[in-house]
C-alpha cells in the first residue's frame, strides 16, 4: 500500500515537470559554467534537460555532475523556477525521487556562488549555475545560453 502511494507521488511529480518559458530577465540572472563538458553553448531547452537529469554523460565521456544552489542560496528560487518550473522544496523532492528510482546521481547543492565556481572549476564533467554573479568567470568555463 505505502509503496503504491510512493510510486503514485513519484509519477505525479515527474508528470508535473513541464517546460516553462521564462522571460529573458530571469535567464539573464544566471550564468552557466561547465568543466570539460564538450560544449561552449547550449539552448535553454538542452540546459533544462541536463539539469533535470535526462543526460548522464557528456560527449567527452565525462559523467555529468550537477552543481545547484542550495535552499539557503539567495538565488535558489530563481534556479528552481527557471530549470524546474518548481519551488525549491518541489525541486528537492524531484531529486529525491530521481535518485530513489536510480535514474541518475544526485546533484551537489552549494550555499554560494563562490563554492559553485570552485567545484565546477575543479571537477571535469561538472556543470553549475551562478545566480546574479558579478565576479570574474574563467572564459573556459563559461557556457553561452541560446
Amino acid at each position: 500500500m505505502a509503496s503504491n502511494i510512493i510510486k503514485y507521488l513519484i509519477v505525479m511529480l515527474v508528470v508535473s515537470v513541464s517546460a516553462h518559458s521564462f522571460g529573458q530577465k530571469e535567464w539573464d540572472s544566471i550564468k552557466v559554467i561547465g568543466n570539460n563538458i564538450g560544449e561552449k553553448s547550449m539552448s535553454q531547452k538542452s540546459l533544462i534537460e541536463v539539469f533535470r537529469g535526462q543526460k548522464n554523460y557528456w560527449e567527452t565521456n565525462e559523467g555529468v555532475l550537477l552543481i545547484l544552489p542550495s535552499d539557503k542560496h539567495p538565488g535558489a528560487g530563481i534556479a528552481s523556477a527557471i530549470l524546474y518550473d518548481m519551488s525549491i522544496s518541489e525541486m528537492q523532492k524531484f531529486w529525491l525521487a530521481m535518485v530513489f528510482q536510480g535514474r541518475t546521481n544526485p546533484p551537489v547543492f552549494e550555499l554560494n556562488n563562490a563554492d559553485i565556481l570552485t567545484i565546477v572549476s575543479e571537477t571535469p564533467g561538472a556543470i553549475g549555475i551562478l545566480i546574479n554573479y558579478q565576479g570574474q568567470i574563467p572564459p573556459e568555463l563559461l557556457i553561452n545560453i541560446q
